[in-house]
């Protein structure tokens, strides 16, 4: 099956759909070849973004490292963006400062920040509060949602700014 994956035949809802089974099996051998994707120099760059997607939603603290050693040394903002979302969904909290080096990177501050809340860290709630408070332009709508959601009453009065920016 995971032969299927690397012929890179799959786009949209089927690629979708894919995904979404090889999250959900039992079967532990899908683990291993997911991880064989990883660290294959052969690997094309949609089968190892699909393990890295496949094995966020798996859950696999046993990818992490190299997961995060692809975070570090990666140059696709892609296959960077998968990369922070998946560490956020295996859900391990030493990869927390791995995570806050890159809570400067506009680029990755979104997923960043989603990551960091499934990990149970508020610190980058705070820090794009404060960005959205000093008037950045960018992704502030996404990060007004963020903290909106996340943030709680605390922030309300905080929100009222940057809603100015974006009208």
């Amino acid at each position: 099956i995971l032969q299927i994956m690397k012929k890179g035949d799959l786009t949209g809802l089927a690629k979708q759909g894919f995904v979404q089974i090889l999250s959900r099996t039992k079967n532990i051998p899908v683990s291993v070849g997911l991880l064989s994707f990883l660290s294959d120099s052969e690997s094309d760059f949609l089968t190892k973004l699909m393990a890295i997607e496949i094995l966020g939603w798996r859950r696999e603290r046993s990818a992490l490292p190299l997961i995060v050693e692809i975070l570090h040394q990666s140059k696709s903002i892609k296959m960077r963006r998968q990369v922070i979302l998946s560490i956020g969904r295996i859900g391990d909290r030493t990869v927390v400062p791995d995570l806050l080096e890159y809570i400067d990177d506009t680029v990755f501050s979104t997923e960043i920040s989603l990551s960091l809340l499934l990990l149970g860290e508020h610190s980058a709630l705070d820090w794009h509060a404060q960005s959205l408070a000093s008037g950045i332009k960018g992704k502030n709508v996404h990060l007004g949602q963020l903290v909106g959601r996340y943030g709680g009453s605390a922030y309300l009065l905080l929100l009222k700014a940057p809603k100015k920016l974006v009208e």
